[in-house]
């Protein structure tokens, strides 16, 4: 083969493997919400269904903003995370 067309193939077979590994790379984008729990708007009678959602939807990262001294809220938010393999991030 000539070195021109073998340098040309080889080119064309690198950015397909690069093109290949952007796409891979982009599929570990996880994606969540931000909650506020035990707040008057958002009671945590309804942490449940909002964990069932985010399972559904595929959504993998749960942010939230309780105080780290609320025992209760925090330990039906780590068991509901846990439930639903829901990553937890504290916004504290």
């Amino acid at each position: 083969m000539p070195a021109p067309l073998l340098l040309s193939l080889a080119l064309a077979a690198a950015l397909r493997a690069g093109a290949a590994e952007r796409r891979a790379a982009a599929a570990a984008i996880v994606f969540g919400v931000n909650g506020h729990d035990d707040r008057p708007a958002y009671p945590l009678s309804q942490a449940e269904a909002v964990f069932k959602l985010l399972d559904q939807r595929n959504l993998r990262s749960y942010r939230f903003d309780v105080d780290l001294r609320n025992f209760a809220v925090l330990d039906r938010l780590v068991a509901l995370s846990r439930q639903y393999r829901i990553s937890r991030h504290c916004n504290c």
